[in-house]
């Protein structure tokens, strides 16, 4: 099954343009998720790509090849239609001297039962022969007649290798099996070298945690001339070999310190004709995860090419220059943000290099990745760089004396390329491009800030060009602005625990005497914190800062008991515990529009069995007229009423505690400076119930949408997942809905579950498409961490020298955490879907990946009260009925009247008259009793007038 590729037709990650010395990047993106195995330059000077291919929708796997011309255009794919399955693995690839090409698969749907098949595809995508009784091809090579040498089973229990000699035709000339007692063997390659001998390299290990290198020459039958040993510095692995014009060879490979585990860093060895080594170079300062090229350069030289270790960017790509005596010339990195896996390393013509690779998606997927360099290892040469500074004289010119500006996101594009940084600590940015058109955005770190120019396209038609951009941002207003998160990792009852507060002046002018206000939950003792404490009253303490210079950040932790000897037990387990960060100057400099001057702030209080709500106007005027509030029970709204209050009016709203979460919402006056939406929340109020309700208040976002607030709502809790993800507001329902533009704040915690000390972790996490890069906050955490940003959307949490002890040594110390807020783009439809998960890497070990959040946007996002009622008797009357359904008590609420002689009536669903009382104070508190479940109707009337309907719904 084979598609051709007519190049103006199809949609790549590339640029069409003449090929020359300089190289270029590019990825195939075919809509299946590809993991390469290998690579071959073809007889036409093209290279072709070998792997699996599953399909994303049905999982079925299928052997590919991927064909470009010698420019990286794409010319066709080759899909295997026969041999599929859901198990799907192919081992090599080797393209031939006759235009054709060869596969090494293994398939199937009951590993390990599957089947095991070679076959030859010529170039018009047609099987010309296949071989399926011969096994695992594991490493494959053309002879100098035409037929193949190769290894069947080159990782065995007996660690016996089996070589095969083949024919044109795929039939087996002779076999000879090699074996070494008690040893167990890893194969690097097989080959013909120039005088029809035949040589073997691979790793064998006899016992312990060293392995050796060895190579095995053979003759042109198979029989062995020698075989030799190699006992190095480190456990080592080979991979390639090249046969020198003096008929010595060079082996590159990865050496380790313990066998097969550890950092590998690569190696480099020289052998004469009879095996016996000239040189060993191990190159300690390279981490490397594979080494899977080389090549002698014209220069005496050798090339080695390969992948890094595991890091929170994912795999670079790199190439080793080293003379001819090993000796380190240079490195050259290259790759994607999400992870690079090194295929093979090819010479082209001109002397540069293709390396041929796999490259993650975003989602996790891969596709083939092809890399053009020149000589010197340059693929991308071209520069696109400046600095984004505060124009201070207001030219829209970087002057002498002007600062750089941190932290600013710079993104550049070009097709369905993207790159993104953050300024460094001077302002600096610089991206490394291909030629063509880039389309170049910065966005300002803040409204304070205005930008001379925020869009510039820039075009490169040559290699080796740089295009210096400074970037002038200049002050709307002068003024500070204050940024604040303060978070903790976990709350556990009856011991100490740490939060971490965050802050940051993004705005115009310095913070003079800056400081922090933290309120603490109810429950909780203060011990101590690493700022300076300048003020306390009950549960407020006041941190002192200092001055906070324009971009300055900082941060301290303030330490806490959850309960102590004697109250610790009245702390329910689930219950949620709120602190509050304020940090001053909390000024908002910006005009506010025709704002009233009016200003809503809402409280509550348990008292006993109910809970007193209340909406203060604070401000300077009346709020406008029908402004409305809700009350939520848990996560339904009980009812939604108009408000309206002069200065300094009050207006109280009494529910009843019934061990639910209750929670009041009230729309803030008309254009108030900032972004705040009052709000409280009340967790495990009533008297006489042990029936609460935990884990509603983080459904809901807390009142802290304005930087300078942060609230942090955590649950005690007992065991947890020590690697995890929890977006906040945790959102409503079974697909945790949150409103339209609704701000989520992400946690990330890790812990150190190794056996050792990790010294560096970094987090790396895949925003998004529906989330805004432009509008991230990093927050709080446990422990320092440089912030960047890079590809598309792609956020990069790094902590150097963390020193993050195991949990077997020094559990509390093992854990650690960071928090970070982020927008939605705008005008997201009803129903978008918000998914995100991070990439933990402790040191060089494979990620840890979290749990994927979900948060689907909705509005109206929660169940309305089923209550139907009806004023009848007096218009003005305002009646609420909560909870409805009910299945112990519910609420009855008359507003708007005075009730004298009020009776509430109730009817079963046939109109039987079952229940009378009495309302004399506007309110009524109406319990099931021996009532059973079903629809009701009531009355409510006033000195023997209707005045309201509707319909009750006992559970």
């Amino acid at each position: 099954m084979k598609t051709f590729i007519i190049p103006f037709l199809f949609i790549l990650f590339i640029s069409p343009f003449i090929a020359n010395a300089q190289g270029w990047e590019k990825t195939y993106d075919n809509g299946h998720n590809e993991w390469g195995r290998g690579a071959n330059i073809t007889s036409d000077g093209g290279i072709v790509i070998a792997g699996t291919s599953d399909d994303i929708q049905t999982g079925i796997g299928y052997s590919y090849l991927t064909k470009t011309d010698a420019n990286g255009i794409l010319e066709w794919w080759y899909y295997d239609s026969v041999h599929i399955g859901t198990f799907v693995n192919t081992f090599d690839v080797l393209s031939t001297s006759d235009s054709s090409y060869m596969l090494s698969i293994i398939y199937g749907n009951d590993p390990p039962n599957n089947d095991y098949v070679l076959q030859k595809i010529d170039s018009d995508g047609n099987v010309v022969w296949k071989n399926d009784q011969i096994g695992i091809i594991a490493e494959m090579n053309e002879t100098a007649d035409g037929g193949y040498i190769g290894v069947v089973d080159y990782v065995s229990s007996n660690s016996d290798l089996t070589v095969l000699k083949l024919d044109v035709n795929g039939v087996i000339v002779w076999k000879h099996i090699y074996e070494e007692v008690n040893a167990d063997v890893l194969l690097g390659t097989v080959k013909q070298v120039a005088n029809g001998d035949i040589i073997m390299i691979g790793g064998i290990r006899l016992g312990g945690d060293r392995r050796d290198a060895f190579v095995r020459r053979m003759d042109s039958n198979g029989n062995q001339l020698w075989h030799q040993q190699y006992d190095n510095s480190l456990s080592d692995m080979p991979r390639e070999i090249v046969e020198l014009a003096s008929g010595e060879f060079v082996i590159s490979g990865i050496g380790r310190t313990v066998a097969d585990i550890g950092p590998a860093m690569p190696t480099l060895m020289k052998i004469d004709a009879n095996g016996n080594q000239i040189w060993y170079q191990a190159y300690s300062s390279k981490e490397t995860q594979q080494m899977r090229g080389l090549a002698a350069t014209d220069d005496g030289g050798f090339v080695l090419f390969g992948d890094t270790r595991f890091n929170g960017s994912g795999n670079n790509l790199y190439l080793l220059k080293v003379d001819g005596a090993g000796t380190e010339l240079w490195m050259k990195t290259y790759g994607r943000t999400y992870g690079n896996y090194a295929l093979d390393l090819m010479e082209a013509n001109d002397g540069g290099f293709y390396l041929a690779a796999s490259t993650k998606r975003s989602d996790g997927t891969y596709d083939p990745y092809l890399i053009k360099t020149d000589s010197l290892g340059n693929s991308l040469t071209n520069e696109i760089s400046g600095n984004v500074f505060n124009d201070d004289n207001g030219d829209c010119t970087l002057s002498a004396g002007e600062n750089g500006l941190e932290q600013w996101l710079v993104q550049v594009t070009k097709g369905d390329i993207h790159y993104s940084m953050l300024t460094d600590t001077l302002g600096n940015y610089a991206f490394t491009v291909d030629t063509g058109t880039y389309d170049m955005q910065v966005s300002s770190v803040s409204p304070y800030w205005t930008l001379c120019q925020s869009n510039f396209t820039h075009t490169f038609t040559t290699p080796f060009d740089t295009i210096v951009q400074n970037v002038a941002a200049q002050a709307v207003v002068d003024c500070p602005l204050m940024d604040v998160s303060i978070a903790t990792p976990f709350l556990r009852r009856c011991f100490d625990n740490v939060y971490y507060v965050q802050y940051c002046n993004y705005g115009t002018e310095i913070a003079a005497n800056a400081y922090v206000d933290v309120l603490l939950d109810p429950f909780m003792i203060y011990i101590g914190a690493s700022a300076p404490l300048i003020a306390s009253a009950g549960d407020l303490y006041t941190f002192d800062l200092g001055d906070v210079d324009i971009g300055e950040c900082g941060g301290f932790t303030i330490d806490v008991a959850l309960g102590d000897a004697t109250s610790c037990g009245s702390i329910f387990l689930g219950a949620a515990h709120c602190v509050e960060a304020h940090i001053f100057p909390d000024s908002l400099c910006l005009p506010s529009g025709s704002w009233s001057g009016a200003s809503v702030e809402v409280d509550a209080i348990c008292e006993g069995d109910s809970i007193t709500f209340t909406i203060r106007n604070v401000g300077n005027a009346a709020t406008q007229a029908n402004l409305e509030y809700l009350v939520i029970e848990d996560d339904v709204i009980l009812y939604q009423r108009d408000y309206e209050l002069n200065p300094d009016e009050v207006k109280e709203i009494v529910v009843e505690a019934n061990g639910s979460t209750f929670r009041l919402e009230a729309e803030q006056e008309p254009n108030h400076p900032g972004m705040s939406m009052p709000s409280v929340t009340v967790e495990g109020c009533g008297d006489n119930t042990t029936m609460f309700s935990w884990g509603f208040t983080n459904v809901f976002s807390p009142d802290d949408a304005n930087p300078f607030i942060d609230i942090d709502c955590m649950s005690n809790i007992g065991a947890f997942d020590p690697n995890d993800k929890t977006g906040f507001p945790l959102g409503y329902g079974v697909e945790n809905n949150i409103a339209k533009g609704q701000d989520i704040d992400y946690l990330i915690r890790f812990q150190n579950l190794g056996t050792d000390t990790a010294f560096n972790i970094e987090i790396l996490d895949i925003l998004s498409q529906y989330l805004d890069i432009t509008s991230v906050r990093p927050g709080a955490s446990s422990h320092p961490y440089d912030f960047n940003i890079s590809g598309n959307g792609v956020m990069n949490f790094k902590f150097d020298n963390i020193m993050l002890p195991d949990y077997n040594v020094n559990e509390a110390a093992s854990h650690g955490f960071v928090k970070f807020k982020v927008s939605q783009m705008p005008d997201l439809p009803i129903g978008t879907p918000i998914n995100n998960s991070a990439a933990i890497y402790f040191d060089f070990n494979a990620p840890i990946i979290t749990n994927t959040t979900l948060h689907t946007i909705d509005e109206p996002f929660l169940e309305q009260n089923t209550v139907s009622v009806y004023p009848v008797g007096n218009p003005a009357a305002d009646i609420a009925v909560f909870p409805n359904p009910f299945s112990n008590s519910t609420t009855i609420i008359v507003e708007g009247m005075e009730l004298n002689d009020g009776f509430f009536k109730l009817y079963d669903a046939v109109g039987r008259l079952v229940r009378t009382e009495t309302m004399n104070n506007n309110a009524l508190t109406f319990y099931k009793k021996d009532l059973p479940a079903g629809l009701y109707f009531f009355n409510i009337d006033n000195g023997g007038q209707l005045i309201a309907n509707g319909k009750l719904i006992i559970e």
